[in-house]
């Protein structure tokens, strides 16, 4: 499984709303200690520009810490 699809699967699993857009994901922030209702987040998935990041709390991921 590649890791587009264990992400989406993890946000599914975790009940985070998320909105799929070829090389980037839209969604809820995954820091635990970010509650929000609206997606403020992003994972790009393109290649050598793998992250993720929340423009509201700054948190912010790369893949391999994903």
């Amino acid at each position: 499984m590649e890791f587009k699809e264990k992400f989406i699967n993890y946000l599914e699993e975790n009940s985070l709303f998320y909105t799929d857009k070829d090389f980037k994901i839209i969604h809820s922030c995954i820091n635990p200690e970010h509650q929000e209702e609206n997606p403020s987040a992003f994972t790009s998935l393109a290649l050598g520009e793998e992250f993720s990041h929340c423009s509201s709390c700054g948190f912010h991921l790369n893949t391999e810490q994903l």
